[in-house]
């Protein structure tokens, strides 16, 4: 069954993806390095399977993929291949957005097959839409978050990296699999860097107004 629409906590978001890593990890051995292994997590711990699909567009938005949990499946939209291709990272966000909706808006796993007898049709699907306003479509988006980019892997590959440095976030988001958008909001919902309106990163708010008054 669906869940009803709920407010949840940040931790509780955060603490759900960690137990998904936890139990793919009892399974299959610990995660010592990024990338998080999103594809197997899906198909070979979740038992969900994944294809390319044509998918319409709305008149609003692109649709990048959608989870459809009655039949187990996480079809990617045939028709943007070209924007996955070009932003290296949104692939594996998108699946990991899946997982999320999967984990928190599935309350029994075991019944998303009966969906179509108890749900109109349009409530049967999550939808990945590019620009995310809805409640779950933001609280998938921040177990993606949590889900490659876990709190452990994360400080220990920054510990002894300049955060600060453009060319060196570059080479972590790719050590991630993620964008660099993605991994910068992270960093910044960590309170880990600040960056200003042109683009220069600093270890805080403060720092960056201190750095202004030397000048």
């Amino acid at each position: 069954m669906i869940k009803d629409e709920r407010y949840i906590l940040d931790s509780e978001i955060e603490s759900k993806a960690y137990a998904m890593l936890a139990g793919f990890e009892s399974q299959y051995g610990k995660i010592v390095k990024p990338p998080i292994p999103i594809d197997r997590i899906i198909e070979s711990y979740l038992d969900i399977w994944m294809d390319w699909d044509d998918i319409q567009d709305t008149n609003e938005e692109k649709i990048l993929g959608y989870l459809n949990p009655s039949s187990k499946k996480i079809l990617m939209n045939e028709r943007h291949r070209d924007h996955f291709e070009e932003y290296i990272g949104t692939e594996a966000f998108t699946k990991a957005h899946e997982v999320g909706h999967w984990d928190l808006h599935i309350a029994k796993k075991s019944e998303a097959v009966q969906l179509p007898l108890l749900l109109p049709k349009e409530k049967i699907t999550y939808l990945c839409r590019q620009q995310k306003l809805d409640k779950r479509e933001i609280q998938a988006e921040k177990y993606a978050a949590y889900l490659l980019m876990p709190h452990h892997l994360l400080m220990e590959a920054i510990n002894d990296v300049d955060i600060t440095k453009w060319p060196d976030l570059y080479a972590l988001k790719n050590e991630f699999g993620v964008t660099i958008t993605a991994f910068t909001k992270r960093l910044k919902s960590l309170k880990l860097i600040y960056i200003t309106e042109d683009k220069k990163i600093f270890h805080s708010q403060a720092e960056s107004f201190g750095n202004q008054n030397l000048f």
